[in-house]
């Protein structure tokens, strides 16, 4: 109901509609301060932040990473052989981020939190 603290949630004209209010918010232990008219409150609060939250290009491009370091850790297992196994041990290492960066952008993409 509220994002910014402290908010004005509600006016009344008559203070025992205001004090019903009031009653209601102490039964859930929330804080309620009730003014009167010509009051000196506390400022009023800023506008709700507009920005959109950045979740699809982020998905996106969590996506795209994936499948590209999945593709680079694939070239780096088929290459030749050379001495030392590095190449084994860069493609093994490349397919599990590749994998988790991959999953990550999915679940970001399919997940509703931030809408």
């Amino acid at each position: 109901m509220v994002h910014d603290t402290p908010a004005r949630i509600a006016s009344f004209s008559s203070r025992q509609a205001a004090e019903d209010l009031v009653a209601r918010f102490r039964e859930f232990d929330a804080l309620a301060i009730v003014r009167r008219p010509g009051e000196k409150g506390l400022p009023s609060p800023p506008p709700p932040s507009v920005i959109p939250q950045p979740r699809v290009p982020v998905a996106i491009g969590l996506i795209a990473l994936g499948i590209t370091q999945l593709g680079l850790a694939l070239w780096w297992l088929f290459q030749e052989p050379s001495e030392g196994g590095r190449r084994i041990l860069l493609g093994v290492g490349g397919l599990v981020l590749g994998s988790l960066a991959t999953w990550a952008g999915i679940w970001k993409l399919r997940s509703r939190e931030l809408d």
